[in-house]
């Protein structure tokens, strides 16, 4: 797939993959910085076509873009965009790509835990440094020095969310049901060995779900099946729409307990979907969160746009702290308490993990509000 680029131009590919793996080796042997200082900033970001945040993501970080080449003498930035044409191909193939063809000096991988693995094998062997939008705690535990996780991960989300009882966790089948149930046997062991189990005084059983293949009426059956289980909650780790369409459904069977699902459903697209079903419903966002009135004004957009937006910004500052040295350098890297961003302050542990507090919201109606 050829790159899409916002702010710049489309340079001429590398014909060869000899090539390419002739200059990862060297790369790689050379110690070298990926991302050497180039005139333009180019920043690469990931979107395999299955991704169900992909359009949003992409206005999101082509917003951030568009900003930063209004500002008076500001170094142009660019934006690179690769993701596979189809099912078939490698998503590595792509991010390897974006740093040997597009010479990209910052990588941004995508919220999917497989496509923001392979981009960290690149990043690995090519010192290019990576910020991730992906949950799973894993990321940051691949000993990459200069990739750091922006999002909360699942452990915190549930931590913030489940409070006790019995829960279903309501996944595509397949790899995201596998994903999710290593994610939630690794919740039994803090990180560290310090911290919370979030799995304490909870029974929780991961639900995989062929949605495609559920006809509505099966939909309805499948949810009247949970709501005779007497569960207390049900996580949705599903896209908007089709989490949209299991909260009616189980709303419609008579499902009294708590509904709530990852800060991806803080969307207009999954509320509009579920209407009046909705009320009620939880997530979690960053607290001080600011990205939807400075990347959109008055326009309503997802948490998945404010994160694009915020993960270009903080590549920004990068690119400005390195100025003309490799951006690897940069790290190990922690702002102090100024370097303000759309979600508060950017401050990382030794590991990259994003720090930051999460509050929980809960959909009224009209708007989503601090649950008190």
């Amino acid at each position: 797939m050829h790159p899409e680029v916002v702010g710049g131009r489309a340079r001429t590919p590398l014909r060869a993959g000899l090539r390419v793996l002739t200059v990862v080796a060297f790369l790689w042997g050379a110690g070298i910085c990926g991302g050497i200082a180039a005139e333009p900033w180019r920043v690469g970001l990931l979107l395999p076509p299955e991704e169900v945040f992909r359009e949003s993501l992409r206005r999101g970080a082509e917003t951030a873009v568009s900003r930063h080449n209004a500002k008076t003498n500001a170094r142009p930035l660019e934006l690179i965009v690769r993701g596979r044409s189809g099912q078939w191909g490698a998503d590595a193939d792509e991010a390897g790509r974006l740093v040997l063809e597009d010479r990209v000096q910052i990588l941004v991988a995508p919220p999917g835990a497989v496509p923001s693995h392979l981009v960290l094998q690149v990043s690995g062997r090519t010192r290019t440094p990576v910020i991730s939008l992906a949950h799973d705690d894993s990321i940051t535990g691949a000993g990459i020095p200069w990739a750091v996780r922006l999002v909360p991960s699942l452990r915190d989300e549930w931590g913030a969310l489940l409070r006790g009882g019995s829960w279903r966790f309501l996944v595509e089948a397949g790899r995201p049901a596998r994903e999710l149930e290593r994610e939630w046997e690794r919740a039994r062991v803090p990180v560290g060995g310090v911290g919370v189990d979030v799995r304490t005084n909870l029974e929780a059983r991961v639900v995989g779900l062929e949605t495609g293949a559920l006809s509505d009426e099966g939909v309805r059956q499948r949810a009247r099946a949970l709501v005779a289980e007497s569960v207390d909650g049900v996580f949705l780790q599903l896209d908007p729409v089709q989490a949209a369409r299991w909260v009616r459904a189980l709303r419609l069977a008579g499902f009294g307990g708590v509904l709530t699902g990852g800060g991806g459903l803080r969307s207009p697209g999954f509320v509009e979907a579920a209407g009046e079903a909705a009320r009620g419903f939880r997530v979690t966002a960053m607290e001080s969160s600011e990205a939807p009135t400075r990347v959109a004004g008055s326009r309503s957009i997802d948490a998945a746009e404010g994160l694009a937006f915020e993960a270009l910004e903080l590549a920004e500052a990068l690119l400005e702290r390195a100025g003309d040295r490799p951006v690897c350098t940069v790290f190990p890297w922690s702002p102090g308490p100024t370097a303000g961003t759309p979600s508060g302050r950017w401050r990382f542990d030794r590991f990259g993990n994003r720090e930051v507090r999460l509050e929980v919201l809960r959909w009224d109606g009209a708007a989503w509000n601090p649950l008190r």
